[in-house]
């Protein structure tokens, strides 16, 4: 998020490859060079914001008939992918700066998808307010992933104490020990009947 000029929810709706005659492209030893239009629809704008709800950037590499050409460390994109995309970039139509991407997954039939954190399935709209709500508030995050990783410890508690669907005796006996106590405190009559 730090080192991202923008971020942004979006998905990649078109890819056009072509030789490199674009006025940002150079031909070095008189070589052309592929290189590919990605357009984007955006949902969200996270950080930054730049004009429009569809943007353009170029990426090196791509394929045009038989030919294909690959640069590295160029990220690959593929059509119809949604994501939260970090990017340097400031401004639309230039080569794209690519900080790392956070995948929604199922989203490319026009359902919402899910976003997976460790062993969570979690909703982009939630998870996306918030990275909107870190770029000011810098604990945000950090409470959600504690509050995650906390419900995370609990479900493996719970996962223990059932075996075949059936909760042990001992497990069992503790349960009921503190339902009873509870019961007898919410009935407590000497501090002026049932609570």
């Amino acid at each position: 998020m730090d080192n991202s000029e923008t971020v942004m929810d979006a998905q990649v709706i078109s890819m056009e490859s072509k030789w490199g005659l674009d006025k940002d492209w150079a031909f070095p030893n008189g070589r052309r060079e592929i290189y590919t239009v990605i357009t984007f629809k955006v949902f969200h704008w996270i950080k930054g914001s730049l004009s429009g709800d569809e943007i353009r950037f170029y990426n090196g590499g791509g394929k045009i008939g038989d030919t294909e050409m690959v640069v590295t460390p160029t990220r690959i994109y593929n059509l119809k992918e949604r994501a939260i995309f970090f990017l340097a970039n400031k401004d639309s139509n230039t080569y794209l700066l690519d900080r790392g991407r956070m995948e929604i997954f199922g989203s490319e039939n026009g359902s919402r998808g899910l976003i997976f954190l460790g062993t969570f399935k979690v909703d982009p709209e939630h998870y996306i307010s918030l990275v909107k709500k870190s770029v000011t508030d810098t604990t945000a995050y950090p409470k959600y992933v504690h509050m995650l990783k906390a419900a995370d410890e609990e479900r493996r508690i719970r996962d223990l104490k059932w075996k075949d669907g059936v909760m042990p005796r001992d497990v069992a006996d503790s349960v009921h020990r503190a339902i009873r106590q509870e019961m007898l405190g919410k009935n407590d009559t000497t501090k002026g009947g049932v609570k």
